[in-house]
């Protein structure tokens, strides 16, 4: 997640009276409250009916706090939801790196041609918000139309990074999470250099042929240094 430091700052000091109050603290206020207002009514003290107003208030309040802790508990997870929810990232993407492993020395990676961007991309989703690696198993599979079975992934790279959207025309933060796919048994379409699935168009590159291409470059530079990083 990427954050306003000031912001979360700010977040966490409104929120510091709810931290840490359980059930349990809740109701040990008010028996403290109400033993409070049960003395004074029976004592003898100088201005008893005023500091019996103070304890009531006292009592009644602590009721209202028992009360948001059994019904409107703020607990970990509350707080987990409302920072993620400050969260300044929106495009978080799983870049799907699979390579030719049905050849003896396997150096390309699968890219298909992307409408938007106009240029050849490796396959990505959107980062799912849970169960990450089994749901992308299942989008791969579903695009590629593989077996669910045939392929696994292993986690390589994650990273924040800043560039220019050329198919919005401004500046995004994009979190990237990198995988390389392992793919089972390849059908015999995928071992063309050139192949359509689902009405997608699918090629083959080497990493010096995507930096040899000149909009991959401009356009997605960050993901092939990435790549040969971590994956080549």
């Amino acid at each position: 997640m990427y954050l306003d430091d000031y912001k979360l700052r700010e977040f966490l000091q409104g929120k510091k009276e709810e931290i840490g109050h359980s059930k349990k603290d809740e109701i040990f206020t008010f028996i403290s409250a109400a033993g409070f207002a049960l003395t004074l009514w029976e004592s003898s003290l100088p201005y008893k009916d005023i500091l019996l107003l103070f304890g009531a208030g006292l009592t009644f309040w602590s009721i209202s706090r028992i009360v948001k802790a059994f019904y409107h508990p703020y607990n970990g997870e509350t707080m987990y939801k409302e920072i993620k929810s400050m969260d300044q990232i929106k495009h978080k993407f799983s870049l799907i790196a699979i390579k030719d492993t049905f050849r003896e020395h396997p150096t390309r990676f699968l890219v298909y041609w992307d409408k938007r961007w106009k240029c050849f991309l490796l396959l990505n989703f959107r980062t799912p918000e849970e169960e990450a690696e089994k749901t992308l198993t299942r989008l791969i599979s579903d695009h590629l139309q593989l077996p669910e079975g045939d392929v696994s992934l292993t986690r390589k790279d994650f990273r924040v990074t800043e560039k220019f959207s050329v198919s919005d025309q401004v500046d995004k933060k994009y979190e990237h999470t990198l995988y390389l796919a392992s793919i089972e048994t390849f059908p015999d379409v995928f071992r063309s250099d050139r192949f359509t699935v689902n009405g997608v168009d699918f090629r083959w590159m080497t990493i010096k042929e995507m930096k040899e291409d000149p909009e991959i470059m401009k356009k997605n530079k960050d993901v092939v240094e990435t790549l040969e990083e971590k994956a080549a």
